[in-house]
């Protein structure tokens, strides 16, 4: 289970307040913009895919959103924010299979003579391409490059 840091002072009924918002703006109107909810409220984009993870929240933008779940609570709040976490750190993990669908080790056996440059890879046998300046120039007080891929 994600750990989420101790809310400061206000956090929760801030939260609270907006997951009231949010159903009955979705109860007036299905296709209300739920960023337009959450900018009003000062709160963060990420918690409306938390909801509908949850099962809270169904539907899209396209399709109109309804509100399948309970009442909200504080323990709604603490799982939403919980979920939110963990679609965060989900999205920041990097998966293993970023080397044209193989795994990293089959992918340094076939290929040898690549040389490990950060997360990537550059190919010795390559010819590297390089960008090259063509013109230079001034114009209303503004320096402007053009560059050319050699």
């Amino acid at each position: 289970m994600t750990q989420i840091r101790t809310a400061r002072k206000g956090l929760q009924q801030k939260y609270l307040v907006y997951l009231v918002n949010l159903r009955d703006q979705i109860r007036k109107d299905p296709f209300v913009s739920v960023s337009k909810v959450a900018s009003d409220n000062r709160c963060p984009f990420d918690l409306v895919p938390a909801l509908i993870d949850l099962g809270i929240i169904e539907g899209s933008w396209s399709t109109g959103r309804n509100w399948i779940g309970d009442e909200p609570t504080y323990q709604m709040v603490n799982k939403m924010r919980r979920q939110a976490k963990e679609n965060r750190t989900g999205k920041k993990a990097k998966p293993e299979d970023l080397y044209y669908g193989k795994s990293r080790d089959l992918f340094e056996q076939e290929n040898p003579e690549a040389i490990r440059v950060g997360s990537g890879y550059i190919h010795k046998k390559t010819k590297r391409r390089r960008w090259c300046t063509i013109f230079t120039g001034t114009l209303f007080n503004l320096k402007f490059k053009i560059y050319k891929l050699k």
